[in-house]
């Protein structure tokens, strides 16, 4: 590398669910000129966006769980509330705030998910059902299930919890040339019949 050349930035994966900086900024919002006091420069600010991008995708953290983490903070946000750091942001973006309504979430998402309708407010919930399996979810119940449902959930909050995959679009069904003309023959012959019934009822 050429001297005094930058040494290009090592991409850390945040681009797959937020420019860091605006996480920055929501902080801001939130806690106001609390917040952007603690920054007394640009450097700082960047400093602060790499070593968070860092920490959040080496957590396999997703935009939908920083989401949820966000959500988290304000509900518990206090007049004397301090900003999280970094390992406390990462633990609110992996909570989920009551297994039972997880539960009831994975039952009912997982009907849908045949029908390419299915909507998860957290990846962990997601996994966790794949782990338990879908079939079974939707013959179990919250109290026969609850100690299994909590011990795959939990592993899935701290361990290995990616984005919810991508639905592969529904397959568009065309009418064929075959079809077209079977189409036009039933057609045909419906006219013939029907003129043959005409003629039967004057006799």
């Amino acid at each position: 590398m050429l001297r005094g050349a930058v040494a290009p930035r090592k991409r850390t994966g945040t681009e797959r669910i937020r420019p860091i900086k605006t996480l920055w900024d929501r902080f801001d919002g939130i806690y106001m000129g609390q917040w952007r006091s603690r920054f007394p420069d640009e450097q700082a600010v960047e400093n602060w966006c790499v070593e968070w991008a860092d920490g959040l995708y080496g957590e396999q953290v997703t935009f939908a769980m920083v989401k949820s983490g966000l959500e988290q903070l304000r509900r518990t946000l206090g007049p004397d509330s301090y900003p999280p750091t970094l390992p406390q942001f990462i633990g609110l973006c992996k909570q989920v705030p009551d297994f039972e309504e997880a539960f009831l979430e994975a039952q009912m998402q997982s009907g849908r998910m045949d029908y390419g309708e299915d909507q998860w407010s957290h990846p962990a919930i997601y996994w966790a059902a794949r782990d338990f399996g879908g079939f079974e979810l939707r013959q179990t119940t919250w109290k026969a299930s609850r100690s299994r449902w909590i011990r795959l959930l939990s592993a899935r909050l701290s361990g290995m919890c990616p984005e919810v995959p991508k639905r592969l679009p529904k397959p568009e069904y065309r009418k064929s040339d075959n079809t077209e003309l079977a189409e036009t023959t039933i057609g045909s012959l419906l006219k013939t019949l029907s003129a043959k019934a005409v003629v039967i009822t004057k006799r």
